[in-house]
C-alpha cells in the first residue's frame, strides 16, 4: 500500500537531481520529459543568431536600388538611351539583380524600336526635301519634258504631247483630290472604283469624268465597262484630249501632275460582270506613299477605291486573265487595260 505514495516523492526528488546537474552544465531548464524523467530545455537548444549585415554591403544595395528608381523613370518618360545606360551600370557595378535584368532586356528592346522609327521618320524628311527641290528646279526650268522620247503606243494615231512644265501645284492637286477620294465612304470598298475616280475628276474638273457623282446621270452610264467604252473611243479623236500613253509614260505624267487613268473591260463582255478603273497615282520622291509589298513589276503606281490609302502595282490592281485574281474570282477577270492622260486641247501637241 506505501509504493503507490512513495512514486511521486520518487519522482520529485530525481527531477531535482536532474535539474541540479543540468544546471550545473550551464544548459536552461524549464521543462521536463515525463518519459525519460530528464529535464529539457524547452523548445530545445537556442539557435545562433546571424552576424548583423555588413554596412558596405547596405550601402551598395541602396546605391544599386537608386539607379533602379533611375531606369524606371527614363522608361517611364521613353529614354530608352538613357534607361539602358543607368539599368547596366546598375548590374555591372553593384553585382545581380533579376529585376534589373529584366528592365534592362526591356528597355533595349524598346530602344531597337525607337531607334528604327527615328531613322523611318528621317527618311521620309530627306525623300521630302528631295522632293521639294525637285519641284523647285523644275519652275526654275523655262522648259521640263514630261517623258522622255518613248515609242508611241501603236494603234493610237495621235503624236506625242508637246513637252512643258508642269507647276507644283497641279502636281499637288492631284495628290490632294486622290487623297481626299480616299476619306470619302461614298469612293471607298470593293466596287466603286468608277466613284473613287469620277471624285478626283470632279476635284480636277476633268470632262466626263466630273458628271460620275452628279446624281441625274444614269448610274450605269459611268461603270468601268462603260468608262472602257468611251476612253477607247475618245483616244481616237484628238479634240477630245484623251491620249493613250504606254505604262512609263503614265508614270511619269502623273508624277508630273497629269490625270493619268487605266481602265480595262471585263474579259467576258457580260454586262453583268464588272471592269476595272484605277487613277495612276504620283510615286517619285515627296509624292504618295506605296505598298512595298507589290512592287514587282514596272507598271504603274495606282490606287482605286479598293486600296485608296496606299498605292500599288497595276498587276495588283487588276485581274488579268491567267493571275490568281482571275482563278479565284473568275467573274472579275480583266483585259489588258488602257492607259490615258487628259489634256486640254488648248495646250496642243507637238
Amino acid at each position: 500500500m506505501l509504493r503507490p505514495v512513495l512514486k511521486f516523492p520518487a519522482t520529485f526528488v530525481l527531477f531535482l537531481l536532474s535539474t541540479t546537474f543540468a544546471q550545473a552544465q550551464g544548459v536552461h531548464v524549464d521543462c521536463f520529459d515525463e518519459k525519460t524523467m530528464r529535464p529539457v530545455p524547452c523548445g530545445g537548444a537556442p539557435q545562433p543568431q546571424p552576424p548583423p549585415p555588413d554596412p558596405k554591403y547596405l550601402e551598395r544595395k541602396e546605391k544599386q536600388r537608386e539607379l533602379k528608381a533611375q531606369g524606371m523613370a527614363a522608361l517611364e518618360e521613353e529614354r530608352y538611351a538613357d534607361a539602358v545606360k543607368i539599368l547596366k551600370r546598375a548590374l555591372d557595378e553593384y553585382g545581380p539583380d533579376p529585376e534589373i535584368s529584366t528592365m534592362l532586356n526591356e528597355a533595349i528592346g524598346d530602344l531597337d524600336e525607337q531607334q528604327a522609327d527615328e531613322a523611318e521618320k528621317m527618311e521620309e524628311v530627306k525623300t521630302k526635301i528631295l522632293g521639294d527641290l525637285s519641284v523647285k528646279q523644275s519652275r526654275n526650268r523655262t522648259d521640263l519634258p514630261l517623258m522622255k522620247s518613248a515609242p508611241q503606243p501603236a494603234g493610237s494615231g495621235l503624236p506625242l504631247m508637246k513637252s512643258t512644265s508642269f507647276q507644283g501645284s497641279s502636281q499637288k492637286k492631284l495628290m490632294n483630290a486622290i487623297i481626299a477620294a480616299g476619306k470619302s465612304p461614298k469612293c471607298t470598298g470593293k466596287g466603286k472604283c468608277n466613284f473613287f475616280v469620277g471624285f478626283i475628276g470632279k476635284q480636277l474638273q476633268i470632262p466626263y469624268f466630273q458628271d460620275v457623282l452628279t446624281p441625274s446621270t444614269p448610274a450605269d452610264h459611268y461603270l468601268a465597262n462603260k468608262m472602257y467604252d468611251f476612253i477607247s473611243k475618245a483616244v481616237q479623236s484628238r479634240p477630245s484630249g484623251w491620249k493613250v500613253v504606254s505604262e512609263v509614260e503614265a508614270q511619269e505624267l502623273a508624277n508630273n501632275g497629269r490625270f493619268v487613268i487605266g481602265v480595262a473591260r471585263n474579259a467576258s463582255l457580260s454586262p453583268n460582270n464588272p471592269g476595272h478603273i484605277v487613277v495612276v497615282a504620283p510615286s517619285g520622291p515627296g509624292q504618295l506613299p506605296y505598298d512595298k509589298d507589290t512592287d514587282i513589276g514596272s507598271e504603274p503606281w495606282v490606287r482605286a477605291s479598293n486600296h485608296s490609302d496606299l498605292s500599288v502595282r497595276a498587276n495588283y490592281a487588276f485581274c488579268p486573265q491567267g493571275s490568281a485574281c482571275s482563278k479565284e474570282y473568275p467573274d472579275d477577270t480583266t483585259g489588258k487595260p488602257i492607259y490615258a492622260v487628259w489634256v486640254d486641247p488648248k495646250e496642243g501637241y507637238n
